[in-house]
């Protein structure tokens, strides 16, 4: 509801002045010009709930096996979408949820008993998808010159021993270490707003779609009756993934690629707590696929917005399947901060343009 509310579904909650909080037209909906599923995952985030805390998941495999589950159900009852392209698409965490149910998506297209899914592709935004090379964060602040050189060097020194629990094995204590070096670098920037750094401060609008989803007549619309949105369970998901938070999905990634689905990874040039610095590190780790040579000489070139020379909306690398996008002067949301280019980059994407 977040994506839906917030970044490019096709209303914005917003306050009107009084504190009250509804929603206004978004004029760069990405329901424009594609059939958008939003959905509450894992189980116990937002309305979706479970019986008792053992039933919330703590794996990839589960929360594979439930969106798989949950899309066959879809198309079961709207059998008018089956034969639609099909493109997984998230932010943030969900740089691992949506390898993960895109590879279950391909691996079960290989049995002819289940029903297929006409999958063509992916999207991830500022993507948490492989944290052993991309939650570090000592050189692009440094480099940004938001810390000085000895926080950089107490950073790196945190950044050594989350990789040495890593290799170990260690997912609980990597992370740990991944945790106090984000506070401590925030601390040191002085700031709140891990999401964008020009920012500093945190937006109050960026969470008021809370406010709107805890209406009573919201909740009525909905059949969500007297659900909590975003209740108790919904740290218990976060708990329960504390062990896996630090894995890397990046080998299912570059199976994706390598058996010819589509990806973009877009990500803000402003934003912290998922930038492109550690985006690019990944890739660059991304020994099983295939264009990884190609990808290590290829330059990324100026998006235009129509190629007029005037509105330049970032950098792209385009290397086989993949392309990699980084938009200027937004944060973690890149659709939030420049929803008009955020679109047009889905747009292409989606038509082969990109």
């Amino acid at each position: 509801m977040f994506g839906a509310l917030e970044i490019h579904g096709p209303y914005e909650s917003r306050f009107d002045g009084y504190g009250n909080v509804g929603l206004v037209d978004h004029e760069y909906a990405w329901s424009n010009h594609a059939n958008m599923l939003y959905i509450d995952n894992p189980v116990g985030a937002g309305y979706s709930y479970a019986k008792n805390m053992d039933d919330i998941p703590d794996s990839q495999d589960i929360v594979a096996d439930h969106l798989y589950e949950f899309l066959q159900q879809f198309f079961v009852f709207f059998p008018e979408y089956f034969n639609s392209d099909f493109y997984a698409f998230g932010e943030s965490y969900a740089g691992k949820f949506v390898p993960t149910i895109a590879k279950r998506i391909h691996e079960n297209n290989q049995n002819a008993s289940l029903p297929f899914i006409n999958l063509k592709g992916i999207g991830i935004g500022d993507g948490f998808i492989s944290p052993p090379e991309s939650a570090v964060y000592a050189w692009p602040m440094y480099e940004a010159s938001l810390v000085d050189e000895a926080a950089r060097e107490r950073l790196l020194t945190m950044e050594v021993e989350l990789s040495h629990h890593i290799e170990d094995n260690e997912w609980n204590q990597a992370w740990g270490t991944w945790d106090r070096e984000l506070i401590e670098l925030m601390d040191t920037i002085g700031c709140s707003d891990i999401y964008n750094y020009v920012a500093c401060e945190d937006d109050q609008e960026r969470y008021n779609f809370e406010i709107f989803m805890m209406r009573e007549e919201v909740r009525k619309a909905l059949h969500a009756g007297n659900l909590e949105f975003d209740g108790p369970k919904a740290d218990q998901v976060y708990t329960n993934f504390i062990s896996s938070f630090m894995q890397s999905q990046k080998d299912d990634l570059a199976l994706l690629l390598n058996n010819g689905y589509k990806a973009l990874l877009y990500d803000g040039s402003l934003d912290i707590i998922c930038n492109h610095y550690g985006q690019v590190q990944m890739i660059n780790s991304m020994t099983s696929w295939n264009d990884l040579d190609t990808f290590k000489i290829t330059n990324n070139t100026v998006k235009y917005w129509r190629d007029d020379g005037l509105n330049n909306m970032g950098y792209l690398t385009s290397v086989g399947d993949l392309r990699l996008f980084v938009m200027r002067n937004a944060g973690h949301m890149v659709p939030r901060d420049q929803p008009q280019y955020a679109q047009i980059i889905f747009d292409e994407f989606l038509l082969g343009m990109l």
